[in-house]
C-alpha cells in the first residue's frame, strides 16, 4: 500500500487534506482478504479521489471511488463485469465512550464510527466502499432466466423441454395462499 494514502490523525492540516489514489488490483486483493473478505477478481483497481479534514476529536472523510469488479451471476453462473461508482460520507471519532455496560444509543450515534488507531487508511476505505457497493447477489441483467433446475441448461441461451417438477405436497397448503398467476 503506498504511504502517501495513510494519514497520522494527528498530522491533518487546519484546511484538510486532498489525495487522488489509483490502487492496482494486486492492492487492493490485499487490502480486501487483510478486512476477511473473499478473493475479488478485480478488472481494475479502485481509483478516485478523497479529502479528510479533522475538528477536534472528530475526523470527516468524503470522496469518490470507482472500479470494475468481475462477478458471477447467481441465476446463471456467467461471470460478468460491474462497474462501481460510490461517492462516501464517512464520520469517525476519537473520542468516544469506551466504557464497558450498556448505552443508550441516539440517531446521531449511527452516523458515525470510531477510528481504529489513530490514522486514517484512504485505500482501506476506498476497497471497503466498493465491496460494500457490490449487491449481495449479483445478477447478469435483469431478465436473466437462469439455470434449468431439472437439466441445468442455461435458459438464455436454449429453450429447455423439462416439466416444472411438482411441488412437495407438504407444501400444498401454502399454494393456496399465493395468488393466481392466471390474474
Amino acid at each position: 500500500m503506498a504511504p502517501e494514502l495513510v494519514i497520522a490523525v494527528d498530522r491533518i492540516p487546519s484546511e484538510g487534506w486532498s489525495a487522488s489514489f489509483d490502487l492496482r488490483s494486486e492492492q487492493a486483493d490485499a487490502i480486501a482478504r487483510d478486512r476477511g473478505w473473499p478473493r475479488v477478481d478485480w478488472v481494475s483497481g479502485p481509483e478516485g479521489n478523497t479529502r479528510v479534514l479533522r475538528s477536534g476529536g472528530d475526523v470527516f472523510v468524503t470522496g469518490e471511488v470507482r472500479a470494475v469488479v468481475r462477478c458471477t451471476c447467481v441465476r446463471c453462473l456467467e461471470g460478468h463485469e460491474r462497474a462501481v461508482t460510490e461517492a462516501f460520507h464517512l464520520t469517525y471519532v476519537t473520542d468516544i465512550d469506551a466504557t464497558p455496560g450498556e448505552h443508550e444509543l441516539r440517531p446521531e450515534d449511527m452516523e458515525v464510527e470510531a477510528l481504529p488507531g489513530d490514522t486514517v487508511d484512504v485505500a482501506g476505505i476506498a476497497v471497503e466502499q466498493v465491496l460494500l457497493a457490490l449487491p449481495d447477489h449479483p445478477v447478469c441483467h435483469p431478465d436473466c432466466r437462469g439455470l434449468c433446475p431439472v437439466c441445468g441448461t442455461d435458459r438464455n441461451r436454449a429453450p429447455c423441454d423439462c416439466r416444472a417438477q411438482t411441488p412437495d405436497p407438504r407444501l400444498a397448503a401454502l399454494a393456496r395462499w399465493m395468488p393466481s398467476r392466471a390474474s
